[in-house]
Order: C-alpha cells, then structure tokens, then sequence
C-alpha cells in the first residue's frame, strides 16, 4: 500500500502549548523543536500520530487564518 500523503503541516501560535496537545492525543515528537530556515527561522517540530500520519507544528504567533465558506465568498 502506498501513501499518497506525506505530511500536515499547522501553523500555531504555540508550538510548546500545540506540541503539548498532541502528546496528550497519542502522537510522539520525531525530534525536539528546532529552527527552520525554510520559515525564517520559525520553531518547527514534526509527530507521529496514532494513525501514523506526519503532523508538522509551525509555529507562527503572528499569522491568522481566515476561513470563509463558500456561501461568504460568493456574497463578497
């Protein structure tokens, strides 16, 4: 069986606090947090859940995600 998925990645306003909650869910961390350059030096670290899917934290105190549904948008 192969997976077509390899990773998900979230960005949190937290990592220590994020990180925290996955552990209480079951997942565990691959590594300590380090710096990525690749998010300008934003702390990341990757877990293994459960269900064995990838979860990468990023974390990123100043980014807001902005969800609208479909009926939003379509008013705009």
């Amino acid at each position: 069986r192969k997976n077509l998925l390899n990773h998900v990645a979230y960005r949190v306003s937290d990592l220590t606090a994020s990180a925290a909650h996955l552990r209480a869910a079951g997942s565990m961390p691959t590594a300590e947090p380090k710096m990525a350059v690749a998010f300008g030096g934003a702390l990341i670290q990757f877990f293994i859940t459960p269900i064995n899917t990838i979860v990468e934290l990023i974390e990123a105190p100043d980014f807001t995600h902005e969800f609208r549904c479909r009926a939003q948008v379509d008013l705009l």
